[in-house]
């Protein structure tokens, strides 16, 4: 998602092309307008990885973010807190 705003979300959700996928790199670091309960329930992210610098000057990620990805993603991973995050897809 990289820094897609809502207005970019808002045209892709338009689309309703949207399927589930394994993998989903949370836009903005985490941000509080990052990944709108509708848009995180139309991919139903099995990981959702957060990449964001410890005591960044912005305070991401955002706490509502995470709530949302909390209760729409299988595991959350943040690179803050854990490293790197490497996934090998076959």
């Amino acid at each position: 998602m990289g820094d897609a705003y809502k207005k970019a979300v808002s045209l892709i959700m338009q689309q309703k092309q949207l399927q589930p996928v394994d993998i989903f790199v949370v836009g903005h670091h985490g941000a509080a307008d990052a990944s709108s309960e509708a848009f995180l329930k139309a991919v139903r992210p099995k990981t959702a990885v957060v990449s964001v610098n410890r005591d960044n000057l912005r305070g991401y990620p955002d706490p509502n973010t995470m709530s949302r990805l909390n209760h729409n993603s299988g595991l959350l991973h943040i690179t803050s807190e854990s490293g790197e995050f490497h996934a090998i897809l076959k």
